[in-house]
C-alpha cells in the first residue's frame, strides 16, 4: 500500500528535527542570557531567580509584536516553516554578529572622517605610535568636541550609516538562506 503523495503545502508544514533543534537552542540561548544578565549578581539565590524570571518575562513581551507580524503575514501553503526558521537562526547568530562588528567598524571610520572634516586638530593627540585617535577615548584625554561635531557624528552613524547596514545584512541573509521567487 502506497501512502498517498504529500501536496506542497503539507511537506512544508511539517517541522523538521533540524528545525525543532535550532528553535532549542535559540530557546536555550535565550534562556542563559536572561540567566546571566540579572543585576546585581551578588544577590541571594531566591531574588536572583525572581530577576531571572523578570528577564525572562521581558524577553516574552518583546516577542509578542514581531510574532503578531509574523503570522498576519506567512502563509502556510506558499512558504517553507523550515526554511523561515533556518532564516530566522541565521539571522539571530551569525547574522547579528557579523552585523554588529561590521557597524563598530564603519561608525569608527565615519566618526573618525566627521572629526577629520569638523576637528582635523583631534590627530595631534595620537600618540607616538602610529595609531590613530579613536572617537571612543576623547573623554581619557579630557578632550571635549564641539556640540556639531557629536550632531554630525550621530547623525551620519545612527541615521545614515547603520540603517543602510542592517537593511543590506537583512537582504543577504535572506538571499543566502532561502530561495527567493522571482
Amino acid at each position: 500500500m502506497n501512502p498517498k503523495p504529500q501536496s506542497l503545502a503539507e511537506a512544508s508544514a511539517r517541522l523538521s528535527f533540524d528545525a525543532i533543534q535550532k528553535l532549542s537552542l535559540l530557546l536555550v540561548g535565550v534562556a542563559l542570557a536572561c540567566y546571566s544578565g540579572v543585576s546585581p549578581r551578588n544577590l541571594p539565590l531566591t531574588e536572583y531567580n525572581l530577576q531571572f524570571y523578570e528577564n525572562l518575562r521581558l524577553v516574552s513581551l518583546a516577542v509578542i509584536a514581531p510574532l503578531v507580524q509574523l503570522l498576519s503575514v506567512f502563509d502556510a501553503r506558499e512558504n517553507d516553516i523550515n526554511a523561515l526558521i533556518n532564516t530566522f537562526f541565521v539571522s539571530f547568530t551569525a547574522g547579528y554578529a557579523i552585523t554588529f562588528a561590521f557597524e563598530v567598524l564603519v561608525t569608527t571610520l565615519v566618526r573618525l572622517g566627521v572629526f577629520c572634516w569638523f576637528e582635523p586638530g583631534i590627530f595631534s593627540l595620537a600618540p607616538k605610535v602610529p595609531v590613530p585617535v579613536l572617537p571612543w577615548v576623547l573623554r581619557d584625554v579630557h578632550y571635549r568636541p564641539k556640540r556639531i561635531t557629536l550632531f554630525a557624528a550621530d547623525f551620519a552613524t545612527s541615521c545614515v550609516a547603520c540603517p543602510i547596514i542592517e537593511e543590506y545584512a537583512k537582504l543577504k541573509i535572506l538571499q543566502w538562506t532561502v530561495r527567493l521567487p522571482r
